[in-house]
């Protein structure tokens, strides 16, 4: 009798705010027996769907900060008091450092998006990899969209009480 060794990976989804609430629940059964592993991966399309969602929203962010520059620029461009130069000087910072943050986001999606497309899981090794690097992605992203959102508050109170 043949003896085969599962492992059942069944992460929970953190229940992201508006609509990044876009989860599939991950299921990912792992062979540590002395099969070959080369079962297919039906969980890796629902990575790669999660995954595919996730670059979308990043562009979203994106394309939402490149809003809040304009806005900001366009405050600039009035005549503002000297005291108010600081906190807009603040928050340019601010949305430069997410437009770093986001970059850097997104060539992780995409190369997340690569590992998935190549279908390296020749081994249980490489299953888990692509989970644990999915999950680290799922917090990074939430971490992103809870700045981002803070910082959205933020402007739009100052831009409300001065401007």
């Amino acid at each position: 009798m043949e003896t085969l060794n599962y492992l059942l990976f069944n992460t929970t989804p953190i229940m992201w705010q508006a609509d990044f609430h876009q989860f599939l629940p991950l299921r990912t059964i792992i062979n540590f027996g002395h099969t070959p592993f080369c079962m297919k991966h039906p969980e890796l399309e629902e990575l790669k769907t999660q995954t595919e969602y996730w670059k979308k929203k990043l562009s979203q962010i994106e394309n939402e900060n490149i809003r809040f520059k304009n806005r900001l620029m366009k405050i600039l461009q009035t005549e503002i008091p000297r005291s108010k130069l600081d906190a807009l000087d603040y928050f340019h910072t601010r949305f430069i450092q997410l437009d770093e943050l986001i970059t850097l986001l997104k060539h992780e999606v995409i190369e997340q998006l690569g590992v998935i497309a190549d279908n390296i899981t020749d081994t249980p090794a490489g299953m888990e990899h692509i989970l644990l690097t999915h999950q680290r992605l799922e917090t990074k992203l939430l971490i992103l969209h809870d700045k981002f959102g803070h910082l959205q508050r933020e402007f739009d109170m100052y831009v409300r009480q001065w401007f």
